[in-house]
C-alpha cells in the first residue's frame, strides 16, 4: 500500500518522465496492479484542481534509464529507495 505522500511523486514519475507503471511499482517496492491503481486515482483530483503533469521530451524505459537520468542532472542516486510508508 501507497500513502497519498508516496502516491503522488509516483504518478509524477510515470507522467512526466513516461517511465512504466511496472518500473515504478518496482521503485515503490509494491505490484504493478496498485500502481496502476493509484495512479489512476491520484489522476482525477490533479484534473479536478486543472493540474496536468507535462511530460518531458525523453522518454525512460526502465528504472535504469531513470537512474542514468538521475545522475547526469547531478541527483544522487542511493541504493534502496525509501518510500513515505517505510
Amino acid at each position: 500500500m501507497l500513502t497519498l505522500a508516496d502516491r503522488l511523486p509516483a504518478a509524477a514519475v510515470h507522467h512526466r518522465l513516461a517511465l512504466p507503471q511496472v518500473a515504478v511499482a518496482t521503485l515503490f517496492g509494491v505490484c504493478p496492479e496498485t500502481i496502476t491503481r493509484h495512479i489512476r486515482d491520484i489522476r482525477q483530483p490533479l484534473i479536478k484542481m486543472e493540474h496536468t503533469i507535462d511530460p518531458t521530451d525523453g522518454r525512460l524505459a526502465t528504472l535504469e534509464h531513470l537512474y542514468d537520468h538521475s545522475t547526469a542532472a547531478g541527483i544522487p542516486v542511493p541504493s534502496k529507495i525509501k518510500t513515505a510508508s517505510q
